[in-house]
């Protein structure tokens, strides 16, 4: 997860996938599951980074641990 450095900055899911490492399935897959937020503005589904920064921080354990894990 990189940092933010406009908190009211929106997202596509194109954009999501570049600022996490999630496929856009996955993006799929959490806005069903009611974690990830979306938004219709203007024709488009966009993201709102300080919701998705505080979804990933609010959420279970294996999630939190898929963006932080590095590689050894």
């Amino acid at each position: 997860m990189k940092e933010s450095n406009n908190p009211n900055k929106w997202l596509t899911k194109k954009d999501l996938t570049r600022y996490l490492p999630i496929s856009l399935r996955s993006i799929e897959n959490y806005v069903k599951k009611g974690l990830f937020i979306a938004h219709r503005l203007g024709g488009k589904i966009l993201f709102n980074i300080e919701q998705i920064d505080e979804a990933i921080q609010n959420s279970a354990m294996p999630l939190m641990t898929r963006f932080t894990k590095t590689n050894k």
